[in-house]
């Protein structure tokens, strides 16, 4: 999850880091890019949930990062890859922001339309989205949030835990 206020910061790079790939070399898989970083040719993420035929490459233990919230945030969004692999980060706040308009505050399909346009950007993977308001969304329409290319004041780099495979 990723606390937004006008833009959202994110805690994924998009590139595995060195000691996830080491983690996966040293049991002896791979990890290569072909059209995106993959553990053994195959999947584009290193910790997922049910990918048996990847076990022991792909973890099913969480990689997280965690934030403390300042109270001005406006929303915090939960995506996977199926979505950041075609919408950057930097455009989230600009797309919530548009639904909005549109909606004139409206909040409920603010998640279908980041699914929306990461399928029209031609994902083709599965796509999840969650948009968690942490204030009104009319609000938002009301000058309460920041520019869509603004930094969020007020929040430091993420505290990110990788838990530790034996």
């Amino acid at each position: 999850m990723q606390p937004c206020q006008g833009s959202c910061p994110s805690a994924y790079s998009g590139c595995p880091p060195q000691d996830e790939k080491e983690r996966i070399e040293a049991l002896g898989g791979f990890v290569s890019h072909m059209d995106c970083w993959r553990v053994n040719g195959t999947l584009a993420v290193s910790r997922a949930i049910g990918d048996v035929f990847q076990k022991p490459y792909v973890s099913g233990e969480a990689d997280s990062a965690s934030w403390e919230l300042t109270g001005s945030e406006d929303y915090l969004l939960l995506a996977c890859d199926g979505f950041f692999d075609v919408v950057p980060h930097q455009e989230v706040a600009g797309l919530v922001q548009s639904h909005l308009v549109r909606q004139q505050g409206g909040g409920l399909q603010v998640a279908e339309e980041l699914v929306a346009a990461a399928r029209e950007r031609g994902s083709h993977d599965n796509i999840t989205v969650m948009v968690v308001f942490l204030r009104d969304p009319r609000d938002l329409l009301k000058g309460g949030a920041q520019g869509a290319g603004d930094v969020p004041s007020g929040l430091s780099e993420p505290e990110t835990s990788t838990p530790q495979r034996s």
